[in-house]
């Protein structure tokens, strides 16, 4: 159950970052795809959505076809399969650009973006006396975004 505290925390500070534009990662997991996730995770085809980083971010995906919305979810597995929790309990991105990982810089910004999102906000309601325990990218964390 660690996984669910995990998205939370990600859907809770994406959201509360993007109230006015939606969360590409919310919006995509509540989609169970019938194009296999798996597809894209067992190759090493690059991962891109014909789609503008605006039109990305405002996570409406509506009009998305059932593999761009599978891609989308493989390119969370493959950054969030490099992202670790540090001893000070912020998330590190052990990846420099979306090369790396064979996913688009766009949806790499994202990902990124988000993560910098929650590190931040932790980072504050630390300077408030408010720490969380903030989990560690599991396994089961991961099978989850596979769904």
């Amino acid at each position: 159950m660690i996984w669910a505290l995990l998205l939370s925390l990600v859907l809770y500070f994406g959201c509360s970052k993007q109230q006015e534009t939606g969360n590409l990662t919310e919006d995509v997991l509540k989609f169970q795809t019938e194009t296999p996730v798996m597809k894209f995770i067992e190759t090493d085809e690059f991962l891109d959505i014909p789609r503008t980083k605006e039109e990305l971010k405002r996570g409406d995906i509506t009009g998305y076809s059932d593999e761009e919305i599978a891609k989308i979810k493989a390119a969370l597995y493959r950054f969030y399969s490099n992202v670790e929790l540090g001893e000070n309990g912020r998330y590190t991105v052990n990846v420099a650009a979306g090369e790396d990982i064979r996913i688009s810089d766009e949806i790499f910004s994202i990902f990124k973006e988000n993560i910098d999102s929650i590190n931040a906000m932790l980072d504050d309601a630390a300077k408030s006396g408010v720490e969380y325990g903030t989990p560690e990218i599991t396994k089961e964390y991961l099978e989850s975004l596979l769904r």
